[in-house]
Formats: C-alpha cells, sequence, structure tokens
C-alpha cells in the first residue's frame, strides 16, 4: 500500500523558571558519527602505551562534564538520531521517505529550536550536511542561519594530497560563523563529526605529521582487532575526529567563549565489531550497534567528570527534556501531543538525583528499529526483545544479567516472550510519531 503523510501534533513551550531562561548560555551540539564508548579514553577503556591519550579534547571536556555511561540509539541510524535528538520524540526517517518531499514534515518538531528561542538565541550553525538541512532546518530559519556564498570549500590538491578530511572544512565553517556573530549575540552550533563513519582509512603520514604527530598515528590502533584493518583504522579515524575538535575548543577558549558555553557531545548510534558476527551498525539492534557516549558540560555546574560517572538508562530523546528543564522552559500543550519519552538529567548533573530520579530513567520502555525491517522493544532497561520481521526469528536478551546478549530467551522464558512481544505492539500503537509522520493507506 502506498504511503501517505499524516500530521502530528506540534509541540508548544513556554516560560516557566525566567532566572533559569534569562541565563541560559550559548550551545554546541556535537553528535559523533559511529564513536562507541569505549573508543573514548574519558571511558576508561583506552590503556595506550606511553601514557599516550587517544581522545584529548574529548576527555578534557569530560573533566567539565558528567559522563553517562548507560546510554542507547533507539534506532541506529545518523539521521534518525538527529531527529530523536531536535525533537525529543520517536520521530524517524525511514528508507521510503527519502523520496518524498521534505517540506517541513520532520523541521515543525525542531523543539530544541523551540525552546532556544525562548531564550534569546538569534544565531544558529546547523550541521553542515544536505540531510541536516533538508530533514531538521525549516524554511523559515533558512534566511537566520548562517550562509555564505561558498558554505563549504571544496578539498585542494595540496589539502589532498596530504591527507585533509572534510571534518576539517567543518571546523573552519565554524570559525568563519563566529567571527559572523556580532558582540552578544546568542548562538546555537551543531556540528556532526562524520570522519568515523566507514570506509574507514588509515591517517596518512603528511597529516598526521601535520595534527601533531609526525610518528604517525599507528599508537592509537591498540586494543584493536589486529587481524580488521577496518577496526585499526577507526581507532585512527576516533583519534583524528577528537583533534578536530580540539580545534574547534582551542578556538572557543581563545575567543573567550568555552566557559560560558553548554555543550553536549552525544553519538548517533555505536558500531559492532564482530560481536555478533557483524560489524558497523545498520541491520541489528544489537546493544552494540546502540550504546552511545553522552556528556553534557553547563556553565554553573561543576560536572562530575571521569571520577564520578553515571550509570542512569539513557536515551536520545532526553537531552531536549534536560536542556528544557535547563532552561526554565516546559511543555504546554501535553494534553494535545501527548508526553514526551525524555526524562531530565539535571539532577544527575548536579549531584543531587534520587532514588525517584532514577527509577523515572530506569522504569521506562523504549522502540527499537533500523533501515532493514527489524524492530525491537526493551522493557524497563532489564529485558530487550529483537523481532526480525523478514525471517519471523525472535530474540530476547536479559541485559542485566547477559550484557553480551548472548543466551536468546526466547524458549526457555515463553511467558516473558510474550509479554514483550504485547509490549512492543501496544507501544507502536502508543508512539504513532515513531513512524514518521507517514501511513499505509489502505484504500489504495
Amino acid at each position: 500500500a502506498p504511503l501517505i503523510p499524516v500530521d502530528l501534533p506540534i509541540d508548544e513551550f513556554e516560560i516557566v523558571d525566567p532566572e533559569r531562561t534569562d541565563n541560559f548560555p550559548n550551545v554546541l551540539v556535537l553528535t559523533l558519527e559511529g564513536v562507541i564508548p569505549s573508543a573514548i579514553s574519558a571511558y576508561g577503556q583506552r590503556n595506550l602505551e606511553d601514557g599516550r591519550i587517544a581522545t584529548p579534547a574529548l576527555d578534557s571536556i569530560a573533566r567539565d562534564s558528567t559522563i553517562f555511561t548507560n546510554a542507547r540509539a533507539a534506532y541506529p541510524s545518523t539521521w534518525d538520531a538527529w531527529l530523536m535528538i531536535n525533537t525529543g520524540r520517536f520521530i524517524r526517517v525511514t528508507e521510503m521517505d527519502n523520496i518524498l518531499s521534505f517540506e517541513d514534515r520532520y523541521s515543525r518538531h525542531n523543539n530544541l529550536v523551540k525552546i532556544l528561542r525562548q531564550t534569546g538565541v538569534t544565531r544558529w550553525c546547523h550541521a553542515h550536511s544536505p540531510a541536516y538541512s533538508q530533514i531538521i532546518v525549516g524554511p523559515e530559519r533558512h534566511t537566520i542561519n548562517f550562509e555564505e556564498d561558498e558554505p563549504y570549500a571544496e578539498i585542494t590538491e595540496e589539502e589532498s594530497e596530504r591527507g585533509m578530511y572534510r571534518g576539517e572544512k567543518h571546523v573552519e565553517r565554524v570559525a568563519r560563523f563566529l567571527d559572523s556573530l556580532e558582540p552578544g549575540e546568542k548562538f546555537y552550533i551543531s556540528e556532526h563529526m562524520a570522519d568515523s563513519h566507514f570506509p574507514w582509512y588509515r591517517t596518512e603520514d603528511a597529516q598526521a605529521e601535520f595534527m601533531g604527530y609526525p610518528e604517525g598515528l599507528s599508537w592509537a590502533e591498540k586494543d584493536g582487532m589486529q587481524h580488521d584493518e577496518d577496526h585499526l583504522s577507526y581507532l585512527q579515524e576516533v583519534t583524528r575526529m577528537d583533534w578536530q575538535i580540539g580545534l574547534m575548543l582551542e578556538d572557543l577558549k581563545e575567543r573567550g567563549l568555552y566557559e560560558d558555553l553548554m555543550i553536549i557531545i552525544v553519538g548517533d548510534h555505536g558500531c559492532q565489531w564482530l560481536e555478533h558476527g557483524h560489524k558497523y551498525y545498520p541491520g541489528h539492534l544489537y546493544d552494540p550497534a546502540l550504546r552511545i557516549p553522552v556528556m553534557i558540560k553547563f556553565p554553573g555546574i561543576e560536572g562530575r567528570g571521569e571520577e564520578d560517572p553515571v550509570d542512569v538508562p539513557v536515551i536520545q530523546m532526553d537531552l531536549l527534556t534536560t536542556l528544557a528543564d535547563l532552561a526554565g522552559v516546559a511543555h504546554s500543550n501535553e494534553e494535545v501531543t501527548g508526553p514526551f519519552p525524555g526524562c531530565t538529567l539535571r539532577p544527575f548533573m548536579l549531584g543531587e538525583e534520587t532514588q525517584a530520579d532514577y527509577d523515572k530513567c530506569a522504569q521506562r520502555d523504549m522502540l527499537l528499529s533500523t533501515h532493514y525491517d527489524m524492530v525491537g522493544f526493551i522493557d524497563d532497561f532489564k529485558y530487550k526483545l529483537i523481532a526480525d520481521r523478514v525471517t519471523g526469528t525472535y530474540f530476547l536478551f536479559d541485559l542485566v544479567n547477559d550484557p553480551g546478549e548472548t543466551e536468546n530467551l526466547v524458549d526457555s522464558h515463553p511467558e516473558v516472550f510474550e509479554q514483550m512481544l504485547e509490549g512492543l505492539r501496544q507501544k507502536n500503537r502508543a508512539e504513532p510519531a515513531f513512524f514518521a509522520g507517514v501511513a499505509r493507506s489502505d484504500s489504495e
């Protein structure tokens, strides 16, 4: 049956704490393409030789942040991560949607922009990606977003020979945006750090020397799968991406903007490295494809750093709810659109969380999906059901006692399986926005 557009209710917001709203800072959001938590040394699993640090820039942010160690993506896809972060909803892009006109079907749900407008943000620098602009940036903001006659300069022959990646060009664009700001203008920057996307390549010697590593980046490969060239190259590219972030941080500090800047670091999705016989992410819902890094730095909140990370279950949609809470802005038409699935992480950032705060985040359900007709359901972050609709195969895992997802409980725990299957059905019915504003027409 054909797909037809469906208009979903639009969320609205109002100021409830003017003091928080008036004092809300500028914002930088960096999404990390396919970067798993264990690839970031601040997460404590990159023990390199000679005291080397795999991700010094991210580690420096981590020291000023609260680190969340139990975060997941609901859909292991970059585009869908952008939507869930910006809308705070289970809105996703389907493959079939790509042939339909985007218009403003998605951007009208950009709740992050609605909240930041309340705080006085007037300048926007969105991630430099055609897809991001089509999906996230509504037509009415194209004229106030950062625009240039040549918004993206091509890599020169000399730069190509040295081994420059597009990420360095994105950093240069952010610098030009900062140059364009008038004194006192409040701004929002979102950049997608995409150079860790496949295919993965080793860093050329000339580029490594330019980055300050005359001996190359082979040292970053420690703990990689020695039989897998992709994984070794991936570890190099994570360090290379971190260097790009370092350039951005150095610029912000030189301009005096870092200390009073809110920074959100979030992964778009995870990455599989043969834990279940597969690499990368798109077709599966095992935890390596879903687990993501999340770090939040906020001026005036000391942060908990590497010494006191937080293990509360986190989903990408929590970021919008947290930002709204920090900004003193509340959802004003919940009776029309329904509540947000996210919970605020502010109490955890302050170190003032109660058991009730933890339970609110942990005792909830989560829909999962992939590009390839596979869906899933997490119940209270204890059990996960994966349904491969093409083959009719089901997988049921105990996430608490079997975090590696090695034992399928479908046959041994039939009652839990039936409960999870019914939970998946009910959650799908309760979250119509999960289907991204399209529906199948049975009448045509």
